[in-house]
Formats: structure tokens, sequence, C-alpha cells
């Protein structure tokens, strides 16, 4: 399984506009859902917060700093990556930097304290942040728990009574 990657920022606009990926906006309080955003809108939200941008991909390649797809021998996808907040660096010193390909996002079962559904997500990881981030820190004191299951292959990620996120 190729793993996936959020990229962030103007980083998810200029990748996207090479590589014809859909830009994603987090939910915010002004916009209380993910939703889709064109580059024109992704822009003008990156002048309030830029982490609210982003686009989720798997790598396919390598490309230089002509936009030419080259070899990728010696470098790692994850060095390109900051491995304590997950940012995303941009190309090497050569202009050489992975190329991408959109993700497929997917639906995982969610159960909170008296709701259930799904979420759409690229992973099980991300369906858990999404949902994480939608329980209070009241929910979280009155000992709100959550579970996200991956349905085709039973896995679950659950946080228990009073657990911090």
């Amino acid at each position: 399984m190729t793993k996936t990657y959020k990229i962030s920022g103007n980083d998810a606009v200029r990748l996207a506009r090479r590589e014809n990926l859909t830009i994603r906006c987090h939910a915010n309080p002004i916009d209380p859902e993910d939703r889709e955003v064109t580059a024109t809108e992704a822009k003008e939200i990156i002048r309030e917060d830029a982490r609210l941008i982003y686009v989720t991909v798997v790598p396919t390649g390598w490309r230089d700093a002509r936009g030419n797809h080259c070899d990728g021998e010696g470098r790692a996808v994850e060095s390109y990556f900051n491995r304590y907040n997950g940012e995303y660096f941009g190309p090497d010193d050569d202009g050489v930097e992975p190329c991408w390909s959109q993700s497929i996002l997917r639906q995982f079962a969610y159960a909170t304290d008296g709701v259930s559904g799904t979420v759409e997500a690229a992973s099980l990881a991300d369906a858990y942040r999404t949902m994480s981030a939608r329980i209070s820190d009241a929910q979280i004191a009155d000992g709100a728990t959550l579970w996200v299951e991956d349905e085709e292959t039973g896995e679950r990620i659950t946080m228990s009574h009073g657990e911090t996120l």
C-alpha cells in the first residue's frame, strides 16, 4: 500500500496546479464543512491561515526544476517532509521533488456518544483526526468516547473516556 501524504498552504496550491490535484479546505469556524476549493479561493484562505488548505496525495515519481520527469535514485519521499510536524519542504537544492497524484478518499465508519455515521478521508488516521476535531473540550471533560473504523479491514482507532487529544 502506498503511503498517503498531506501537503498544505502555498505548496498545496502550486502542486495542485502542476499535477491537476483537488484542493481542499479543512473545516473551520467560518465554514464548518471540509470542502473542495478552487486555487483562487485557496489563495484567499491562505492569507488568513495557510494550514486550512491542503491536498492529499501519493507519490508517483520525480520532477526536476523545469518540471520534467527525472530519476529519483538516492532520494526518499520522506526526506521532503519535516519528521516532527509533517511540513512539506518543497524541492531540494537541485530543484528535484516528488511528483504526485490524487489520493483516493474512502469512507470510514465512526461513532461518538449518541452520534454515528461515515466520514470521508484518505486513511483511518486522517478519519480519526477529522472526527476528534469535532469533539469539544467540554465533551472530553464529560468523558466522551469516539471510535473510527475501517470496515474493509476491521481496524479501529478508539479514544477512551477522558483521553486528551
